[in-house]
């Protein structure tokens, strides 16, 4: 079966019909499988973050250190990777456009995409009921937006392989 345009799955729970009762349902959940920043992200590429009490700089990070967040008396500093670990320095846009991703993971999260491989089938009573075939996943994704969701889709569906399931 060739790959079908995923564009239109945008938001939980939209499905795409491919005929011969098999459709596709796209799945968004945030993504709680306990990964930390250190877990989830490399520090030589995307940095370092640590929680504080108070406002003082951790002792490991240097003066490029920003404060990122806060909750309550907590300030949350991330400490940007150095231009040898990224091989360029940084732009004022690239700075301010970092900041903001680690922002937003910081406070956002992380999400898990899944596409779903479903088949309607008629029981003996003749009863209609949809099974799920197929599924896959991806953890820890950062963005899903309408820009970057299809390309995440593209490949969770080239290892669905629905012809192996026909």
């Amino acid at each position: 079966m060739s790959a079908p345009d995923l564009t239109s799955l945008t938001d939980d729970g939209d499905t795409l019909d491919l005929g011969s009762g098999l459709h596709l349902r796209l799945r968004i959940e945030g993504d709680d499988s306990g990964h930390g920043w250190n877990d989830q992200m490399d520090a030589e590429c995307y940095g370092a973050v640590e929680w504080v009490r108070g406002r003082e700089r951790p002792p490991s990070f240097d003066g490029a250190a920003r404060i990122v967040g806060r909750d309550g008396s907590d300030t949350c500093w991330w400490q940007p990777p150095t231009a040898e670990a990224i091989g360029t320095v940084w732009s004022v846009e690239q700075w301010a456009k970092q900041t903001q991703y680690v922002r937003d993971r910081i406070e956002y999260g992380w999400w898990s995409v899944g596409l779903e491989l479903r088949e309607t089938l008629t029981d003996s009573y003749s009863g209609e009921h949809t099974v799920t075939v197929d599924t896959r996943w991806l953890g820890g994704v950062d963005d899903v937006s309408a820009e970057y969701l299809p390309e995440v889709l593209a490949d969770l569906w080239a290892e669905l392989d629905p012809e192996a399931e026909s």
